[in-house]
């Protein structure tokens, strides 16, 4: 038989990064974190399952871990079918719009910047059509995750310009339409969006006001229930009637859900759920948000700013 006792305070020093919430974690697993730092790597004290901050150092060497390719679309990154990712410690300074990069995936599943990878002739060529709003249509020879992020691109600058937020993940649907037919369908894309929206909140109860914060917050049961559903715990705030506030990253966006404190059953989900918003667990969250969006289904009604 083991004795454990002999592993107990065992002390090692490890490099690891740091993304957000309470919790660090490498190849062996998940660690508490023992003290306040910013997002990037930190070289940790390990004392039992708890990462004690001991100093920032550089990038490691990230050769031994997966390498990832796409293209850059503001701090995303853009792989295979359209998808998108947080590409998380990029250099200090703004890398050219629709750059090629590579990426190595983390034992959490995070993508870490690794370096700039080979620019052809692609790049440039729609750096132009975005510079002039133009669109894609007849261009040939442009890689499927350059076109997608062409498309995110225009829809990101019509955002801004109708005011209406989107998520990359909500606009995935007709992001090869928007790269065809450019400004006029990214703009059409977000008004279905906001229309669906206000739909939504005619015919739902009114968010509880997030005022009155209370108490200690059940940080433990919320990542627990949150853990194995490739989602993080971002923050936690104890609301009025027993309520809590989760902002939460899953598949590279940051959601938010009111959910009660007692069951974590859902009351506000964050996104259109016809009114089914108690149906759910946190638990079931995140899946019925992957579930949506493959249905081309997914509409946030929770944008962060």
């Amino acid at each position: 038989m083991v004795d454990y006792r002999k592993y107990l305070g065992k002390k090692e020093r490890i490099i690891l990064p740091f993304f957000s919430g309470s919790c660090v974690e490498g190849r062996d697993g998940s660690f508490r974190l023992g003290g306040s730092v910013e997002p990037g790597f930190h070289l940790f004290e390990i004392r039992g399952r708890v990462a004690h901050p001991v100093e920032r150092v550089e990038v490691p060497d990230l050769a031994a871990l997966n390498k990832v390719r796409g293209h850059l679309c503001g701090s995303m990154i853009v792989l295979e079918s359209a998808m998108t990712e947080l590409l998380h410690f990029p250099p200090d300074g703004e890398l050219p719009r629709f750059s090629p990069v590579v990426a190595r995936r983390w034992y959490s599943g995070d993508l870490l910047f690794d370096s700039l990878d080979l620019e052809g002739n692609a790049e440039e060529a729609v750096r132009r059509r975005f510079e002039d709003r133009g669109n894609l249509a007849g261009v040939t020879g442009i890689p499927a995750t350059l076109r997608a992020s062409f498309g995110y691109s225009v829809v990101a600058r019509e955002s801004e310009r109708l005011g209406i937020p989107f998520l990359p993940i909500e606009v995935r649907r007709w992001i090869l339409q928007v790269s065809e037919e450019g400004v006029e369908r990214a703009a059409a894309c977000l008004q279905e969006l906001r229309r669906h929206r206000e739909v939504y909140r005619r015919s739902s109860s009114p968010r509880v006001p997030t005022s009155s914060a209370r108490g200690s917050r059940p940080h433990d049961r919320v990542e627990a229930s949150l853990r194995g559903t490739g989602a993080r715990l971002c923050d936690l705030r104890s609301l009025a009637g027993d309520l809590l506030e989760v902002r939460y990253e899953f598949l590279g966006s940051r959601f938010a859900a009111l959910v009660r404190e007692g069951n974590l059953q859902v009351v506000d989900a964050g996104i259109c759920l016809d009114g089914s918003d108690s149906a759910l667990t946190l638990d079931s969250l995140p899946g019925t948000i992957r579930e949506a969006m493959e249905s081309d289904q997914l509409v946030v009604t929770w944008h962060e700013g």
